[in-house]
């Protein structure tokens, strides 16, 4: 009865209704007590097996276990097994719900404990949390101030946990033979564009980039499809699997993000200079056939591309002006690839059109830069709330127009590139 009870209370914290409580409590609040309301339920796991370890309470179910003791609510599962030392054990397996979630223990484990312990019996805990990734993100979204650049993930599955109470966590960091686990996805609408990481439960970390780590897990690609994850880990812990929302697979330390920078900065500063040079070389020499005049709009395409990157990358503390950051650079790489498509028509006209003699010069100037106008603008004011970003991830990683249309992404460090390139 005490069991069922605390279950109830459990979820009763972890049901989402209370997500807008939950919001009025301090940023990494609700994931501190989320660790906690998993160290609780461990810790009545094991003052209940240490209890009854030999013998049978409540209605228990003997599959291979000598003796089990299960519990389920609305948006929590956990069972309890309290297994002979003595049985030959065969993979053991623990499905749980309708199997669409489950986990299977193999024989590595029993036969790790069997050997670091020498209790009669083995305490295997197995739980499951539905609730908690709902919660975790209804109660994210409520958070006003929350600074989304440190949201480098958000919980796509149920929770799962898988211990043994009764021998150190560390005599199991390193299975030969990994548990597996299949998750049912919570959101299957952006599977098939972003990546999911199988991740497990850092209990000690109070830092939200340290949380979640995926060191001993791997992600199944032959196994997994739209709708499920299959993951192996070579260790028991809580584990869950990760949708990277803003497309970052892995996070760069603070070293490489300072190299990456500075080769941005230089990069971009030498593109400005190489195209200025060029300009002022096409003035002094007094060069204006079309051609000239053709290769002069596009650099400063180009030097007005690089200003807007390199100036407005960080000018994210203001909405509006971050909004005109990114209006202004979707511009100007548009007109960009504009003028190179102006360079192609007239390169065509001059080697097939041979005789011609009459100057195109003010039709390629609406070309290279009126279309953008039109082209931005329509995308301006339809998507205008897709422009800007509370973080640099708009800027920095990639302009990505409208999240949930099918407009291209385009990335700025591949046009950085090819802006080189063209140099």
């Amino acid at each position: 009865m005490f069991t069922f009870g605390f279950g109830n209370a459990i979820t009763s914290l972890i049901d989402p209704v209370t997500s807008e409580v939950w919001s009025f409590t301090q940023q990494g609040y609700l994931e501190n007590q989320v660790t906690s309301i998993l160290g609780s339920l461990e810790e009545l796991s094991k003052h209940v097996a240490d209890k009854t370890s030999n013998i049978q309470i409540g209605d228990f179910s003997r599959k291979t276990a000598e003796n089990s003791l299960g519990l389920r609510t609305q948006h929590l599962e956990f069972t309890l097994h309290v297994l002979d030392r003595a049985t030959n054990f065969s993979t053991f397996l623990e499905s749980l719900a309708d199997g669409a979630t489950s986990i299977r223990m193999p024989l590595d484990v029993i036969t790790t404990a069997v050997m670091k312990t020498s209790d009669p019996y083995i305490h295997l805990y197995n739980a499951r949390f539905t609730s908690l990734s709902q919660l975790l993100a209804q109660t994210n979204s409520l958070i006003q101030d929350l600074p989304k650049e440190n949201l480098t993930g958000v919980v796509n599955s149920d929770i799962l946990s898988s211990k043994v109470l009764n021998v150190k966590e560390k005599e199991f960091s390193h299975l030969s033979d990994p548990v597996k686990l299949t998750f049912e996805l919570k959101n299957t609408k952006f599977t098939h564009r972003l990546q999911q990481k199988c991740v497990y439960l850092n209990m000690s970390s109070t830092d939200i980039n340290t949380r979640w780590l995926r060191d001993g897990c791997v992600w199944s690609e032959t196994e997994s499809n739209s709708t499920h994850a299959t993951c192996y880990c070579t260790h028991l812990t809580n584990f869950a699997v990760l949708m990277d929302i803003y497309d970052v697979s892995d996070t760069i330390d603070e070293f490489n993000s300072d190299i990456l920078t500075y080769m941005s900065y230089g990069g971009g500063a030498l593109s400005v200079l190489g195209c200025l040079i060029s300009i002022i070389v096409f003035e002094v020499f007094r060069l204006k056939t079309e051609r000239v005049r053709i290769h002069e709009q596009f650099a400063l395409s180009i030097i007005f591309v690089q200003l807007f990157f390199l100036v407005g990358i960080d000018r994210t503390e203001n909405k509006y002006v971050c909004m005109t950051m990114a209006i202004c650079l979707h511009y100007f790489l548009v007109a960009m690839f504009s003028w190179m498509f102006v360079e192609g028509a007239h390169l065509y006209l001059v080697l097939v059109k041979v005789f011609k003699s009459k100057s195109n010069f003010k039709k390629y100037l609406a070309v290279g830069w009126g279309v953008p106008i039109i082209i931005v603008g329509i995308s301006a004011a339809i998507f205008y709330k897709e422009y800007g970003s509370e973080n640099t991830e708009s800027l920095n990683a990639f302009l990505m127009i409208s999240s949930e249309s099918n407009l291209k992404e385009i990335s700025l460090t591949k046009v950085s590139k090819h802006i080189l390139i063209q140099k």
